[in-house]
Formats: structure tokens, C-alpha cells, sequence
């Protein structure tokens, strides 16, 4: 991996190749590579600062809810089943 160098090097000279390669202007390619950048940083503004800020909400949820449950010791003494909620639900 070292010797391929940077990676962003590597992606411009990529883009770069590939775009003055052909004769033809295609405006195809230009799409194309709008679409990644528009792509990538989309994921860099919205997805990443999203999940920095889920995972640790469920990870203080998730140790939070045992907790919650372990100071309700009357709730673990009730029983119920799917017969008898529908039976109490449905008329």
C-alpha cells in the first residue's frame, strides 16, 4: 500500500487520466465525477456527524436499560402472554 502513495494523490492523478485520456469530451465523465465528490460529501456532512452522535446515545441507552428495569422489581413478578393482551384488547 505504501508504495501507491497517497490516496488522494492517487484519486486526482485517477481522475486525471481518466478524463484527459479520451479524444472525445464526454460530459458523462463530468457527471460522473460530480456524482462522487456530491456523494462524499454528503457522507462527510450528514452520515459521520449523525453517527457520532447515535452511537454514543445507544450506548448510554443501552446501559441504561437494565438499570431502568432492575428498579421495577414488582414488574418482574407480573406474567403475560400474547393470548391475553389480545383478549383484553380485541372487544
Amino acid at each position: 500500500m505504501n508504495r501507491l502513495g497517497s490516496p488522494k494523490e492517487l484519486a486526482k492523478s485517477y481522475l486525471t487520466d481518466l478524463l484527459t485520456k479520451e479524444k472525445n469530451f464526454r460530459i458523462r465523465h463530468i457527471l460522473a465525477v460530480c456524482a462522487f465528490y456530491s456523494i462524499t460529501g454528503f457522507s462527510g456532512l450528514f452520515v459521520i456527524p449523525v453517527l457520532g452522535i447515535i452511537a454514543p446515545s445507544f450506548l448510554l441507552f443501552g446501559l441504561l436499560s437494565p438499570l431502568a428495569g432492575a428498579g421495577r422489581p414488582e414488574a418482574q413478578k407480573e406474567s403475560w402472554t400474547y393470548r391475553e393482551t389480545l383478549a383484553k384488547a380485541l372487544p
